[in-house]
């Protein structure tokens, strides 16, 4: 929608738009001229939520600006709250109650005072005396309670009067929440913001020592159940040890180990002595059967010595290695009693060789060797046991490690929880309530200034901007081609003429050129007729098709203006009415025969009214030459417009002139007049204007402003555009004359 027209539009209805902000302000100043003089009471809080460093600190917490302005809300948001609310109301009723000079008197709905008897105030009294004390709001549950609902909204000490004149806020940029009242009484406001900022203290006070005694046992609670389970993990570890004979699994496992490696020594040598005493004994064996033959030195020396050194050897590895194989001391006999056998049996083999004591020799040998053997099966035996014993500490290991790990777990939670016990018992013997009052409401001396023009001032810009938008809307919704520009956007169609809105009904169209007696509106259509007659003029043409798209237009009316506009300069004028489907052309304009005039009647100013359609009509049974000669041209009742008058038909005007020759009564009509005006039916409907258009030098369609252009009237459109040159340009008929220069 285009600014300038807006502009245009909103200037044409200039006396609406300033008319109604101006009755709305005339009206709010009445409303407001003998409002009710109110006091204003203000009342400061400083919360300290944004100066941490003047607080005791239990916690080293910095300062979180997002943080403040949530605590700031909810400050506020229970400062407003229904229980807050409710708590100033019960100090207002029992102040009014109580007190010989109350702040207001009970009125009900029709502002009728109302009086209460003595043991209904009392009553009131105390209900509202405990529900204060015990900082509890009333119930709608309650029938009694309900009914001290209704003794507050007399004394407008309810939530929702209060809250229409008490305004809550913070203090921007500050550390402080502004409370202020506004009333009719200067007391009742002070009275107001100071009870309630001393109830919304004493609510926080409530609150805070509850959530301290809350906090504080549940941290006890949660001490003694760390507790139990520390103590529960550390009997299972020790009923573990216990079962399982593990003093200390480290220590244990380093000497399983030692002895482990000691004995894998001791399996070497055990070992290598078997493999000496079986190539000894094999040795002698050999001596045995071959006496003459020399191996190596003699055996000699005593043979119980080496006996009992020998048995001595035994006794010594089995004591050590039952022992654990880490005795020092065994062992260290062990080396010495290897030693002297050593140093017996070299001393034998220097000695003379008998049979005897090769057969000594061997018996020993063998001994020994039992013994070699047996000590490396003990040997075996203890070191597959170690090795037992050593795995089996691997799971141990795992389920011990579990369990101690379960235990350190359990251990720190528990000191964790007694940490935040202790915490929790600093900060409740720790002071945190910061809020203090600053600034205590005061009685005020002079009332609030009048607002009545500010609120006219408003009021009167409201309604401005209201009734500026509710013409806009209206004028989005209009989809109407009242203007015309918007007909040139909506159609697409270059305008030859422009007319207001006249009376039919009432129109003469002699009145239209009479100065005598003419009024705007015909001055006016007087101008755009003379406008659109020029423009015909100018076209150089002589046979003019005047259609629209649907009927209603003012197709006729529009015909007859022209050819009486062309008259009154001398241009003869002949009109063909040309639509079959309405010949209101004809009855209009085709003057009665001779025989029937009698019968017809006009008025002062010379128009036909009554009309017999008897002859002087087309005659579709006559050739067209003929007929000129013969009369079909009729006289109008106006001067220099003759008429070609027709009867209705459902024909098509190809299905009329079938076997005819109009286009030669055209160019014999020609000869004798300067125009000639025809009429074809609407073009949604019929195809009467397209078969005209042949016949004719320019196509003149016919809009009303106060029509829609539909899908079928597009239609219409894009067959006019392809007329080739003969389209001359629309009319928009019917325009409102204040829409006529919304260009």
């Amino acid at each position: 929608m285009d600014v300038l027209y807006l502009i245009k539009l909103l200037w044409q209805k200039r006396w609406i738009i300033l008319s109604v902000p101006l009755v709305s302000v005339v009206v709010a100043l009445f409303l407001t001229q003998e409002a009710q003089d109110r006091y204003l009471s203000k009342a400061q809080i400083a919360t300290g939520f944004t100066v941490k460093d003047r607080q005791v600190k239990i916690v080293d917490d910095g300062f979180n600006l997002r943080e403040a302005d949530i605590m700031f809300n909810n400050a506020i948001e229970t400062i407003n709250s229904p229980l807050i609310t409710s708590l100033l109301s019960y100090n207002l009723i029992i102040h009014d109650l109580e007190q010989p000079t109350p702040f207001r008197r009970p009125v009900n709905r029709e502002g009728q005072l109302i009086t209460y008897d003595k043991s209904t105030i009392q009553e009131a009294r105390e209900t509202f005396e405990s529900k204060l004390d015990s900082i509890q709001s009333l119930t709608t549950f309650n029938t009694k309670e309900r009914q001290l609902i209704e003794l507050l909204r007399s004394y407008r000490y309810d939530y929702e009067s209060l809250k229409e004149n008490l305004r809550i806020s913070r203090v921007n940029y500050t550390d402080y929440i502004a409370i202020e009242f506004t009333s009719e009484n200067p007391q009742l406001s002070a009275f107001v913001v100071n009870t309630l900022v001393q109830e919304f203290f004493r609510f926080n006070t409530s609150q805070q020592i509850e959530q301290k005694s809350q906090s504080v046992k549940f941290f006890e609670n949660l001490v003694l159940k760390k507790k139990r389970d520390l103590d529960e993990k550390a009997e299972e570890l020790r009923l573990y040890k216990t079962t399982n004979n593990v003093i200390n699994y480290q220590v244990e496992s380093e000497a399983k180990v030692t002895q482990i490696a000691n004995l894998e020594d001791q399996k070497v040598e055990a070992e290598n002595r078997v493999q000496e005493l079986l190539v000894s004994l094999k040795n002698v064996e050999l001596q045995i059967q071959n006496p003459n033959a020399t191996y190596g030195s003699n055996y000699g020396g005593s043979n119980n010595r080496i006996v009992s050194l020998r048995k001595k050897l035994n006794d010594l590895n089995v004591r050590y290695i039952n022992t654990g194989a880490n005795n020092k001391v065994l062992l260290d006999s062990i080396e010495q009693t290897r030693d002297e056998l050593n140093v017996e049996i070299a001393q034998s083999q220097r000695s003379p060789t008998s049979r005897s004591s090769l057969i000594n020799k061997k018996e020993e040998l063998e001994v020994d060797l039992e013994i070699a053997k047996n000590q490396l099966v003990i040997i075996n035996k203890r070191l597959r046991s170690l090795q037992s014993n050593v795995s089996s500490y691997a799971s141990q290991e795992a389920i011990i490690s579990r369990l101690e790990q379960e235990v350190e777990v359990a251990s720190t939670e528990y000191l964790d929880a007694q940490e935040k016990l202790n915490a929790s018992k600093n900060f409740a013997l720790a002071s945190d309530n910061s809020m203090k009052l600053v600034l205590a409401g005061q009685p005020a001396v002079e009332p609030e200034p009048s607002k009545s023009m500010i609120t006219a001032g408003l009021t009167g810009m409201s309604s401005l901007v209201l009734c500026i938008l509710i013409i806009l809307f209206l004028q989005y919704i209009d989809v109407r081609i009242k203007t015309p520009a918007l007909f040139r956007k909506s159609s697409g169609l270059s305008l030859a003429g422009t007319l207001n809105y006249v009376n039919v009904r009432q129109f003469n169209i002699n009145k239209i050129f009479d100065s005598s007696t003419k009024s705007k509106e015909l001055s006016t259509f007087e101008h755009l007729i003379r406008k659109l007659r020029h423009e015909i003029e100018s076209a150089n043409a002589k046979v003019y098709l005047i259609t629209s798209t649907k009927p209603g237009e003012g197709k006729s009316f529009i015909i007859l203006c022209v050819a009486y506009a062309l008259s009154l300069v001398g241009k003869k004028v002949l009109v063909i009415d040309t639509n079959f489907k309405h010949n209101t052309l004809t009855r209009t304009l085709l003057l009665p025969p001779p025989s029937s005039r009698k019968a017809t009647s006009k008025d002062k100013n010379g128009a036909v009214n009554s009309l017999q359609l008897q002859t002087h009509v087309m005659n579709p049974d006559s050739d067209v030459r003929q007929d000129y000669s013969s009369g079909i041209i009729t006289a109008s009742n106006y001067r220099n417009i003759d008429i070609i008058g027709s009867k209705p038909d459902n024909n098509s005007p190809s299905e009329i002139f079938s076997g005819r020759n109009f286009q030669g009564l055209l160019d014999e009509v020609k000869k004798h007049y300067d125009y000639i005006l025809m009429e074809g039916a609407n073009l949604n409907a019929y195809s009467d204007t397209r078969e005209l258009v042949q016949y004719t030098d320019r196509v003149l369609p016919i809009f009303s402003g106060r029509s829609i252009i539909k899908q079928m009237d597009r239609e219409s459109i894009s067959f006019l555009n392809s007329l080739n040159g003969k389209l001359m340009g629309a009319i928009l008929n019917k325009v409102d004359e204040k829409n006529l220069h919304l260009q």
